[in-house]
Formats: structure tokens, sequence, C-alpha cells
């Protein structure tokens, strides 16, 4: 898992390659663990300087891939949101937790 997806529709269906409504640019996620947490925790920062967005948008669903580019892998995982809206200067900061058993 490498980047984050976001977009204007719901969540991903287990073979989705991109996000409805996925807006252009995908952003390079950190992901961290902890030795005595069972989960791991992605980050990531969509940023206005790289025009993520072009126009406002209620964004309200996320995505976490393999690749830069939509449509080039399937998505590892993903989850819709109530919406917010995004104008062009505006960051983006995204954090998604997975749980291990």
């Amino acid at each position: 898992v490498t980047h984050a997806a976001i977009g204007t529709g719901g969540a991903p269906a287990a073979a989705d390659t991109t996000l409805t409504g996925e807006q252009s640019v995908r952003a390079a996620i950190t992901a961290a663990t902890s030795s005595n947490s069972k989960a791991v925790v992605f980050t990531a920062t969509f940023d206005s300087a790289v025009s993520f967005v072009t126009a406002t948008k209620n964004i309200s669903n996320i995505g976490l891939g393999a690749t830069s580019t939509a449509g080039a892998a399937t998505i590892f995982c993903g989850a819709a949101y109530a919406s917010s809206s995004c104008a062009t200067n505006q960051n983006v900061n995204m954090t998604y937790t997975i749980n291990l058993a």
C-alpha cells in the first residue's frame, strides 16, 4: 500500500480499481505500527498546491492502493463518510487505521 485516493462517491467495491468520483491526484502514504499494538496507521496529505481538486467538491470516500495511478491496481481498502466540502485552497489530511486480530 503506497497511495491514498479521495473521491465524491460511496465505499469502493471489492474489485474496484478507482473510487467513484476519484480526484485527479493520489497522495503518497506513510504507514506506522507499534510493537504493543495490532494496528497499522496510514497517513497522507492531499496538498492544495498539487491541485487535487480543480473546483470546490464534496468529498465523501477514501481508498488505499498500491499505485499512484487510478485504475492500475485493485483498491486495497476503502470507506465512505459524511461528505465534507473541499475548496481548491484547502489541504486534506487523512488517517486510516486498520486493526489486525
